[in-house]
């Protein structure tokens, strides 16, 4: 019931909502949010595509173990495939297009990790590093100029070679990736619609944890995604992460350090 639902929204002092591309596709729901005054922002994932993945298997990202990237239910999509890139761009375009939201709230933008599973125990040697399929070392080669041996002739010691002999300009090259392709979305939904918002999701992690984790495992470096962006959002559920409810406002902090971005954390409630 959609009235009834904006109604509890504006008695509660709600002025924005993160909704999903099907809500947001119900015309009701877009007249009545421009009526009760209340903000939308579409989540937009990106390299998280089961059904692209479904369909063209040979897109999935592939692990330092030579696997696929995927755990339980999160699968992920090689960052350099250009021709998936420029695929979700085009989604990204039409669907400010079609909808005209308040804002773009890109999920999904990092590297494969399942973070909601990594708790305060683990370390940066228990996490997977991805994407060494063939399409990303060539990619990695060419744009860094670091040549790896041939006598690397399979993922894990090519992996291994990498993390052992060049692991910064790895990070940096992931990083940019990531840092690119929000790029890339923010500018060209900024030529269709000049003032609409930016946010990114932002996996939770501090600079320090799991041994600087967030940009060698995620590729997410917040000093550079925030000058192209409006909003980081902080997926801080502290419930599902096995902290304690102050940890919250450390990662704020430590995200607020690193950048003149405007804030949003992502808090969990427990029912």
């Amino acid at each position: 019931n959609l009235p009834v639902l904006f109604e509890e929204w504006r008695s509660m002092g709600i002025n924005t909502a993160f909704v999903s591309e099907s809500l947001a596709s119900r015309s009701e729901f877009r007249s009545l949010a421009k009526e009760k005054g209340i903000a939308i922002f579409i989540i937009f994932p990106v390299f998280y595509d089961p059904e692209s993945l479904e369909g063209v298997p040979d897109l999935y990202a592939i692990t330092d173990q030579g696997e696929q990237a995927k755990e339980e239910w999160v699968t992920f999509v090689c960052p350099s495939r250009q021709d998936f890139r420029k695929h979700k761009i085009g989604l990204a375009k039409d669907l400010v297009e079609r909808l005209n939201p308040d804002g773009l709230s890109i999920d999904f933008i990092r590297h494969f990790v399942f973070w909601e599973k990594v708790y305060p125990d683990r370390t940066l040697e228990s996490l997977m590093n991805t994407c060494f399929d063939e399409h990303c070392m060539r990619q990695f080669q060419k744009d860094t100029e670091i040549d790896i041996p041939r006598s690397m002739d399979t993922i894990p010691k090519t992996a291994n070679w990498v993390k052992q002999n060049c692991l910064l300009e790895w990070t940096q090259w992931k990083c940019g990736l990531i840092t690119s392709m929000i790029g890339e979305i923010a500018a060209e939904v900024r030529k269709i619609k000049s003032q609409i918002l930016i946010n990114v999701h932002a996996v939770p992690w501090r600079q320090t944890d799991f041994g600087g984790a967030i940009k060698i495992v995620a590729g997410q470096d917040f000093a550079k995604i925030a000058p192209i962006v409006d909003f980081l959002s902080p997926m801080t559920y502290a419930h599902m992460a096995k902290r304690e409810p102050p940890w919250i406002h450390s990662v704020v902090m430590d995200i607020h350090f690193q950048t003149d971005c405007r804030i949003l954390p992502s808090i969990q409630e427990n029912r």
